[in-house]
């Protein structure tokens, strides 16, 4: 609906865009109050989280429709209904299965989460928990891994598509999305969901009503607001520069890949989480475990990627390089990185949604510190204050490290677009 009404489209945006950068077990004490079930708690969580890409993918699919089949339709007579079932949703079928096996992918490293994280259920991770307070090793824990990543492979090969496409932000509509929020919460009816007023006067006070000595940050955000975010980007610079690294080696030496590219798939298939338990056994609670955890799950999407944009660098520039006769280093500066420079900040791009979904899970399992340590604490008080302003404030992280990443990424890809306008 939202891609063939442009209005509801912009209207609805703005709460999309909010929400979807929300890691999904962030919310788990929050739905585990109101649901008040724990298998239903998972069904809903991993429902959140799947919704979001498909919903994006099939909207983006929808509007790059041709215009002119829908007229045809309509000229011969046909109704809404049958132009969206025989134009548009067959012309936007491979944007939404793309959604679809993205989502399924998320929703299976959500699912394996909650059980990780969450008590009284049944599943891979329930019992990656047993195995890690047993005395049978790290076998099972590594057993479990393999298998997880089986079932990552079956997905992917199940639900094989393309890329997403990311929508763009409208402050005018969220502000009226938060306003509506205000007005359907704004009475107190429920003990659950807060309106927005009060959501931001506790943050406020809570991380942000410091000395401007410390940056107005409070010393409940010096010691779990920074944590989190310093561990977060630990991760993700360790996970980067590795993945780079390794992926264009993989990328350009084919022997290298014949060996490598069997175990980065399959690697890439096992959902993050379940090493988390495995982080924990070897190297104990704390930093390092989190950052380990973070970093194993980041690399991934960069390795991948990178392989990809490094393996095919245009020949055309590569006979270029070698007719001014550039050494191996010069060539990997001046044309492997920046071909590959699109593909890398693809993987970075993803690679940041699943450092802050890392970051979270980690801290619920194995942390004395961090934002998501916090807010598994208040969920034994109810402190609804504190949960659903670590909501808020990861919403908010995830759109500031995007638009980062989106204004360091201008400036390293601005001779491709001047390419692509000259061509």
């Amino acid at each position: 609906m939202l891609g063939t009404l442009p209005w509801a489209e912009y209207a609805v945006q703005p709460l999309v865009e909010f929400l979807r950068p929300i890691p999904s077990v962030i919310l788990l004490p929050l739905v585990l109050l109101v649901v008040q079930n724990s298998h239903g708690t998972e069904v809903v969580l991993i429902a959140f989280a799947a919704v979001w890409p498909v919903l994006v993918n099939t909207v983006y699919g929808i509007g790059e429709v041709d215009p002119l089949a829908r007229q045809t339709l309509r000229s011969f007579g046909f109704g809404p209904a049958a132009v969206a079932w025989r134009v548009s949703l067959p012309s936007a079928a491979p944007f939404i299965a793309t959604g679809v096996r993205i989502g399924a992918s998320t929703g299976f490293v959500v699912a394996i989460a909650v059980e990780l994280i969450g008590s009284g259920m049944n599943g891979i991770g329930s019992y990656l928990v047993q195995q890690e307070g047993g005395t049978a090793g790290v076998v099972p824990l590594i057993a479990l891994a393999v298998l997880s990543g089986l079932l990552g492979l079956l997905i992917n090969a199940v639900l094989a598509g393309a890329e997403r496409r990311a929508v763009r932000w409208h402050h005018l509509q969220t502000a009226a999305a938060a306003g509506g929020w205000q007005l359907a919460t704004g009475r107190g009816s429920s003990p659950y969901f807060l309106p927005p007023s009060a959501i931001v006067s506790f943050m406020y006070r809570q991380w942000f009503d410091g000395p401007a000595s410390h940056l107005w940050l409070t010393p409940d955000a010096t010691g779990n607001l920074l944590p989190s975010i310093g561990r977060m980007l630990a991760g993700l610079a360790i996970a980067s520069l590795t993945g780079i690294a390794l992926g264009v080696a993989i990328g350009r030496i084919r022997i290298l890949a014949d060996l490598a590219e069997p175990l980065v798939h399959f690697g890439r298939a096992v959902p993050p989480p379940v090493a988390v338990p495995f982080f924990l056994l070897v190297l104990k609670t704390g930093t390092p475990m989190e950052t380990a955890s973070i970093a194993f799950g980041v690399i991934w999407p960069v390795l991948v990627n990178t392989i990809d944009g490094a393996r095919h660098v245009h020949p055309g520039q590569l006979e270029t390089a070698r007719a001014f006769r550039l050494g191996p280093v010069q060539t990997l500066a001046r044309v492997i990185l920046p071909a590959a420079a699109p593909k890398i900040f693809a993987g970075l791009r993803l690679g940041l949604a699943v450092a802050l979904v890392m970051m979270i899970v980690a801290e619920f399992t194995g942390s004395t510190d961090g934002i998501g340590w916090e807010v598994w604490t208040a969920q034994a008080t109810l402190d609804m204050p504190v949960i659903w302003g670590a909501i808020v404030l990861l919403g908010l992280l995830g759109i500031a490290a995007n638009l980062i990443l989106a204004v360091a990424e201008r400036p390293v890809l601005a001779w491709q677009r001047g390419t692509a306008r000259a061509g």
